[in-house]
C-alpha cells in the first residue's frame, strides 16, 4: 500500500472538503490560450480525412487534415467565443502543436474575432463513431452529410449500424455524389472500438490507408505513429509484468456508486459500461489484483481501506469516499485515481483512441512507488507529444493545465502527479515502451 505522509496528509485533509464533482470541464483550468489572431493556409497536399464524435482524435493523431464531422468536441460543437480555451482546440488549432491542422486553426480563429471560409465544419450532432455520417445529410451539403460535403480523401467510421465488420454506411451518399459525373473514391476505416486491442487494429488501418492515398501528413509517417501508439499501450502494461511481476502486483477497486448502506458499488471482470466492457476493468486487468472477481459486488469503507488504489468513477462516490474516515483514516490509505479530472480532446473511458491515455495515467498513478519510469507526468506528456504532438516547450503547461490544475489547490492529491519532476525523458521512454510491448 501507499505509506506516504503527504499521501496521508491530502486524504484526510480532503476528508473535510466537499467535492464539486469529477466531469470533465469544457475549458482550461488556468489562462493558458493560443487563440489564433490570423488565418492559416490550407496545404492541399496533405491528406484529408473525417471522423465523428469519439474517432475524431484518430485522423489528427495520424496526421491527417480533418475538413468536417459532427459532434467533435466531448461530443459537442461550440457555437461563441465561450470556446476560447477549449482543450481541444488548444490542441490541434494552435501554436502548442508542432504542425497544427489549418482546419481547427481556422475554426478557433473564427471564435476569436476571424473569418474564415476554410475553417473546420463541425455540426452539433449525435450519433456512433463506428457508424457511418447518415445524420447531417442535407440539401445544403449537396444531398450528403457534411462528413463528406468537404470531400475527405479518407472516412474513419464507415459502417452500418455499428456492425464493426462492414464498410456500406456510405454507399448511398457515394452514389449520389457519382450520379452528378463527379468521380470521388475515398478510402474507407471501419472503426472498432470494443477494446484497446481492436483500437490498435483501427490505428494501424487508419495508417495503411492515410498513406496509400500517396499525400503528405503533418507529422510524418502515420505507420511509425501507430507503431507507437501500440507501443504505448503494451509496453506500459508489458513493463508492469516483467519488471514489477506478479508477486508485486497492487491490489485495486474500481469504485461506480455510493449505496444507501452506506457500502460501495465495485466493479471486476465481467463488468459493462454503456457500450463496451467497462473500460477501467479493461485498464487494470492482468496487471492488479482486483478486489472483486465478480462483474459487481458492495464493497465496506473498511475493506476499501485494504487496497493500494481507488479508481472513482463518479461524483458521488468522490465525495462518499473523501469523507469516510474508514477509508481515509488509516496509515497506510489508498491511493485515490479519479480519472475523469482530467480535460481531454473526447474523453479517455469512452469509445476513443484516447483512452490509451486513461490507460497509462491510471497505471502510472498505481505503480510510480514501484518504477521511478512510471508516473503520472511522464505517461502524460509522452502521449501528448507523440500523439498530440504538442511541442516540447508547451508540454509542461499542456500537462498543468489538463491535470494539475484540475484538482482543488489544496488536495495534496496533486504531489502524485509529480509536478516537479523535470527528468521525463521521451527517447529513453520510447525504447522501454517498444522493449517491454513484447510481455503485453
Amino acid at each position: 500500500m501507499k505509506a506516504r505522509l503527504s499521501k496521508l496528509t491530502a486524504v484526510i485533509a480532503a476528508a473535510a472538503v466537499t467535492v464539486g464533482g469529477v466531469a470533465p470541464v469544457s475549458a482550461w483550468a488556468t489562462d493558458l490560450n493560443n487563440a489564433p489572431t490570423a488565418e492559416a493556409t490550407v496545404d492541399e497536399d496533405v491528406v484529408t480525412a473525417t471522423a465523428h464524435r469519439a474517432a475524431t482524435p484518430l485522423p489528427e493523431i495520424l496526421g491527417a487534415n480533418t475538413p468536417s464531422g459532427f459532434g467533435m468536441i466531448n461530443g459537442s460543437a461550440p457555437t461563441d467565443d465561450t470556446a476560447i480555451g477549449n482543450f481541444a482546440l488548444e490542441v490541434w488549432g494552435t501554436s502548442n502543436n508542432v504542425n497544427p491542422d489549418p482546419y481547427w486553426w481556422n475554426y478557433y480563429y473564427n471564435f476569436n474575432g476571424g473569418n474564415s471560409s476554410n475553417a473546420l465544419l463541425n455540426i452539433a450532432a449525435s450519433g456512433s463513431p463506428v457508424a457511418a455520417d447518415t445524420i447531417t445529410i442535407s440539401d445544403e451539403y449537396g444531398g450528403v452529410s457534411v462528413s463528406l460535403y468537404t470531400r475527405p480523401d479518407v472516412l474513419i467510421g464507415v459502417s452500418a449500424n455499428n456492425d464493426v465488420t462492414d464498410d456500406t454506411g456510405y454507399d448511398s451518399q457515394l452514389a449520389t455524389i457519382a450520379a452528378t459525373g463527379e468521380i470521388y473514391n475515398p478510402l474507407k476505416v471501419c472503426y472498432n472500438s470494443t477494446d484497446l486491442t481492436t483500437m490498435m487494429a483501427t490505428v494501424f488501418d487508419a495508417a495503411s490507408k492515410i498513406t496509400a492515398t500517396g499525400k503528405e501528413t503533418r507529422y510524418g509517417s502515420p505507420s511509425l505513429i501507430a507503431a507507437d501508439y501500440a507501443n504505448y499501450i503494451m509496453g506500459i502494461k508489458g513493463y508492469i509484468k516483467e519488471a514489477i511481476g506478479e508477486e508485486n502486483y497492487k491490489t485495486i477497486a474500481i469504485v461506480s456508486a455510493v449505496n444507501d448502506n452506506g457500502s460501495y458499488t465495485i466493479q471486476g471482470q465481467g463488468s459493462t459500461a454503456a457500450t463496451s466492457t467497462n473500460r477501467y476493468v479493461e485498464y487494470t486487468e492482468d496487471v492488479t489484483n482486483n478486489l472483486t472477481s465478480q462483474a459487481t459486488a458492495p464493497a465496506t469503507g473498511a475493506q476499501l481501506a485494504d487496497v493500494d488504489a481507488i479508481i472513482i468513477t463518479s461524483d458521488a462516490a468522490e465525495t462518499a469516499i473523501k469523507n469516510d474516515p474508514a477509508i481515509t483514516s488509516g496509515t497506510n490509505a489508498p491511493e485515490l485515481i479519479s480519472i475523469n479530472e482530467m480535460e481531454t480532446l473526447y474523453g479517455v473511458s469512452m469509445n476513443s483512441v484516447e483512452n490509451a491515455l486513461g490507460m497509462g495515467y491510471i497505471l502510472a498513478r498505481i505503480y510510480d512507488d514501484s518504477a521511478s519510469v512510471l508516473n503520472a507526468k511522464y505517461v502524460y506528456e509522452y502521449f501528448a507529444s507523440k500523439f498530440y504532438h504538442i511541442k516540447s516547450t508547451s508540454l509542461d503547461s499542456i500537462y498543468d493545465a489538463a491535470v494539475v490544475e484540475n484538482l482543488d489547490p489544496d488536495d495534496q492529491e496533486r504531489g502524485d502527479l509529480h509536478i516537479d519532476d523535470n527528468a521525463y525523458d521521451e527517447t529513453a521512454l520510447a525504447g522501454l515502451f517498444a522493449q517491454y510491448a513484447q510481455y503485453y
